[in-house]
């Protein structure tokens, strides 16, 4: 093989490199094992069902989605923590779109950083103890659009934001050490 032809192998595997669509559950059992796998660019796509879960993205700039939108498909954090976690660096794009968040404790999503996308899912029956009970944002660049954000709510003792992030309508809850 001459130079010039192993600098054109070299460059071509460079630049072949794509992102990888990995699914749930037919891939992987749970979405959090399904992200772990991930690279930056990839995208975990998720099969409408009920997963009980806690999400996070580990600051990797990846696409979360369901298949069937969030009428059909479910992340429930069954009262232990924030629901979904997106972080992003600057420059970095995290998405989540297409579920129903519920039942988290903490907050329904969680995001800081850079500019994630979180779009077209339901966050619902959250409580926030000193954050939204339906987002929390801390220091962000996120875009947050077409979401239906409700019946989220705050603890006894929470010095949260007014209605905990999406409505006053849930009974307030003591807040757990």
């Amino acid at each position: 093989m001459t130079a010039v032809s192993v600098a054109v192998i070299a460059f071509g595997a460079d630049s072949a490199s794509a992102a990888n669509v990995l699914r749930v559950p037919q891939d992987f059992a749970t979405i959090q094992a399904a992200i772990d796998a991930t690279t930056p660019g990839d995208t975990v796509r998720v099969s409408p069902g009920v997963y009980n879960e806690l999400l996070d993205n580990e600051s990797k700039a990846i696409t979360i989605e369901s298949t069937g939108g969030a009428d059909v498909t479910t992340i429930d954090g069954g009262g232990r923590g924030t629901v979904v976690t997106l972080t992003a660096h600057p420059g970095e794009s995290p998405v989540l779109r297409g579920f129903t968040i519920r039942d988290g404790r903490g907050s329904g999503v969680a995001t800081q950083g850079g500019p994630a996308l979180i779009e077209d899912n339901v966050i619902t029956n959250n409580v926030g103890c000193g954050d939204g009970g339906g987002i929390t944002v801390g220091p962000s660049s996120a875009t947050i659009v077409d979401n239906l954000i409700s019946h989220n709510g705050e603890c006894v003792g929470s010095v949260g934001g007014v209605g905990g992030g999406g409505s006053r309508s849930r009974v307030k809850e003591a807040c757990r050490s």
